[in-house]
């Protein structure tokens, strides 16, 4: 007996066993039938109307959002974390005067109450601590920095699978599920830039933004790293700036933005992030081939300056990268 959620009449979506050549379709019987199957997927657009047929009643991109997660979920990677030499451990050391400004959290009731009956007053009082040294390694997750090309060759993720914004939802959540905090930055330059109020655990908020579209310009804008990455105040956390794009990149790093070249811009960014910094380029054979000269000197440069550097021959790859890119881009800086 075959489930409903498993019938292909009924949910549109045909399966296979893995070992075949996809000429059989279907539920297979007999020794067959307990092999691992694989599924095909709706695009976007089609799994949109279907939950708008069935009465969802969520605004389009909330919708394709879902979808993405859906997608991603099966993917999900272990985060690095960076281990310091000791973890701490909060220690009391006093009261002191609570401010209106200050989180409610942070008021100590008993002291507050033995001292006035008004709240808040002046009499109100917010414990202080410390920091005492314990005896294990402490683990910190690195915060993540996402810069996806949204230029006008890349097309509208909720037409059709986006494979950058399917791969930006796949780190991005394997991030959120360690501790870490995230910022996502479209960006298609010249033109527009869409990004979170800055690093945020809010996984609504990023994947909604991860599902825009601008359709702007021809290229992630290196320059605004210098939004993020501009002041010399030292970070809580370290950072680790993943940046998706083509082979526009390489124009947009040789241009000028407020005066600062683009290489200047990402040097800096690379320096003050705290956890390194990867850039992921779809370079197709044709293309590698054609630029033989000129693409090598652009990426010697690019890991010469400390960036970890990732190919991809098409879109699709961006799949298998997601899934190793914490291990094998820069899992070692998890020691430092």
């Amino acid at each position: 007996a075959i489930h409903p959620v498993e019938a292909p009449d009924l949910t549109g979506i045909d399966e296979w066993p893995g070992e075949l050549d996809g000429s059989v379709q279907g539920r297979v019987p007999g020794e067959l039938s307990g092999h691992k199957t694989e599924k095909t997927y709706r695009q976007p657009f089609e799994y949109a109307e279907v939950l708008q047929a069935a009465g969802v009643e969520l605004p389009e991109r909330e919708i394709i959002a879902r979808y993405y997660r859906e997608r991603a979920l099966p993917h999900l990677v272990s985060f690095p974390v960076r281990k310091q030499p000791q973890s701490t451990d909060p220690l009391p050391e006093g009261l002191d005067v609570w401010d209106v400004g200050s989180p409610l959290d942070r008021i100590d009731w008993l002291s507050t109450l033995m001292s006035g009956p008004v709240v808040p007053g002046v009499t109100t009082r917010e414990r202080l601590f410390g920091d005492s040294p314990g005896a294990d390694p402490q683990t910190i997750p690195l915060d993540l920095y996402v810069g996806i090309d949204c230029s006008g060759s890349m097309g509208d993720p909720a037409r059709q699978l986006s494979y950058p914004v399917l791969a930006g939802t796949i780190v991005a959540l394997s991030a959120l599920r360690v501790g870490a905090r995230v910022k996502v930055v479209l960006s298609g330059e010249p033109g527009k830039s869409i990004s979170t109020d800055g690093f945020i655990r809010d996984q609504r908020v990023l994947l909604r933004t991860l599902v825009n579209y601008l359709g702007t310009g021809y290229s992630f804008g290196i320059h605004r790293l210098a939004e993020t990455f501009d002041s010399d105040r030292p970070r809580s956390r370290p950072v680790h700036v993943l940046i998706v794009s083509d082979n526009d990149m390489f124009k947009m790093l040789g241009e000028k933005g407020n005066g600062r070249l683009g290489w200047d811009v990402a040097r800096e960014a690379l320096r003050r992030c705290g956890g390194g910094g990867t850039f992921v380029l779809q370079l197709p054979a044709w293309y590698l081939d054609a630029t033989s000269k000129f693409v090598p000197k652009q990426l010697d440069r690019m890991q010469s300056e400390g960036w970890n550097v990732s190919i991809v021959d098409s879109m699709e790859q961006l799949l298998e990268f997601a899934r190793t890119f914490s291990r094998r881009n820069y899992q070692s800086n998890s020691a430092r």
